[in-house]
């Protein structure tokens, strides 16, 4: 499974995301490349703006 397919599983379609898997920060073009394998620890972060 990808980073793509857990955004798509998860309906994730935020214009400003940021993703790490394992610590590591994946940039946008990865996602459909970068596999997320079981026990991965695996952050996606909803970026706000607000004042």
């Amino acid at each position: 499974m990808t980073v793509e397919d857990i955004m798509k599983i998860k309906k994730f379609s935020y214009s400003r995301i940021i993703v790490k898997v394992n610590d590591k920060h994946i940039e946008q073009e990865d996602y459909a490349t970068t596999v997320v394998n079981d026990g991965d620890d695996v952050k996606m972060i909803h970026l706000l703006a607000g004042g």
